[in-house]
């Protein structure tokens, strides 16, 4: 599979082929199967990253929040507490 790549990094593999007596297809293999797992353990997603793992408000926590109307007077506060429950699995 033809896989377009800049000057340096044909000349690094073309360096390599040659300190390693490989061709450069047996070098761009390696460095795949080498580099591949370490690019995916850097660039996932972790784990846990979710706001699913906090607790909802408590009714006096409610209670303080909503009262403070200066800050929007659209409150509505049962769809808010709705956005709180817990993803269905």
């Amino acid at each position: 599979m033809p896989v377009p790549m800049d000057p340096e990094l044909k000349s690094l593999i073309k360096r390599a082929a040659a300190r390693t007596h490989l061709s450069q297809a047996a070098v761009m293999r390696t460095a795949l199967r080498i580099g591949v797992p370490e690019v995916i353990r850097s660039f996932e997603a972790r784990p846990g990253g979710s706001l699913f793992n906090i607790a909802p408000w408590t009714d006096a926590e409610l209670a303080r929040a909503y009262s403070n109307r200066k800050v929007d007077p659209d409150y509505q506060t049962a769809a808010n507490i709705k956005g709180q429950s817990f993803p269905r699995d």
